[in-house]
């Protein structure tokens, strides 16, 4: 059963607000006392973040979801923002995930705009490894 601490932090979450929606995504990518590791959960409640704004939950995102999932991904424009905001907040891996979603098909012009920005992460991760 949910501690009184996470019963909480559900009800913040459900309510719109975004560090409770940061916290309860975090806590389902680990899992812990009294919530289970829940990927799918985790995957939602960080977008809820991210949609407000969450640098911290672009991040998370991209450091935990796969790349067949935003390769999959019904609104894969949305998940490249968020790779392209985690990448320039100093999330390495996340511009190599930006640039493999964003350049994966050259002539997809949903993605126009974005290739010269992908063309650099994929530089920038190929530096650092």
């Amino acid at each position: 059963m949910a501690t009184h601490e996470e019963l909480t932090l559900i009800r913040d979450a459900r309510s719109g607000k975004l560090a409770a929606q940061l916290g309860l995504g975090a806590r389902y990518l680990d899992g812990g006392a009294a919530l289970p590791k829940n990927r799918e959960a985790a995957m939602h409640w960080l977008a809820c973040a991210a949609r407000q704004g969450s640098v911290d939950a672009a991040v998370l995102i991209a450091r935990h979801i796969p790349l067949d999932c935003a390769l999959a991904a019904q609104d894969a424009m949305t998940l490249a923002c968020w790779f392209e905001q985690a990448f320039e907040a100093g999330a390495t891996e996340a511009g190599l995930l930006f640039a493999k979603l964003v350049l994966r098909d050259p002539g997809d012009t949903g993605f126009a705009d974005m290739q010269e920005r992908a063309l650099v992460a994929l530089q920038a991760a190929a530096h650092c490894g």
